[in-house]
């Protein structure tokens, strides 16, 4: 779960933080390919990467016969799907169409006779 936000933010971020001169794991790929690597074979190696690590989780989250408690598997299922969410467009702080939405979810006063009119 933390390799696929880590990659997934990276390729959201990669521009930005490349132009404030920040270095990430989409640059690093880049520079240990010795030049030969360009931007787009990087993150479609990133992305093969993120969808065997997404497999293996749901493998882990599915397994009948397992040690790990099942409320421990749905929490690392839950966040991974919370991390596409916030990666799908967005590097998840500088996306704001998202930002939006939580501040409509945590800021927004709810007003019950406009919920209860809705329902009838």
């Amino acid at each position: 779960m933390s390799t696929c936000g880590r990659l997934l933010n990276d390729m959201q971020s990669f521009k930005r933080e490349s132009a404030e001169g920040k270095l990430n794991s989409v640059t690093l790929a880049m520079l240990h390919g010795d030049g030969s690597v360009n931007e787009e074979e990087t993150f479609t190696e990133m992305k093969s990467i993120i969808t065997s690590k997404r497999r293996e989780l749901q493998r882990l989250v599915l397994q009948k016969d397992s040690l790990v408690p099942r409320a421990c598997k749905d929490l690392f299922w839950n966040m991974c799907k919370i991390v596409h969410l916030f990666y799908a467009k967005h590097d998840g702080f500088t996306g704001h169409d998202l930002m939006k939405t939580v501040n409509g979810v945590t800021e927004e006063p709810i007003i019950l006779s406009e919920l209860q009119a809705e329902s009838k």
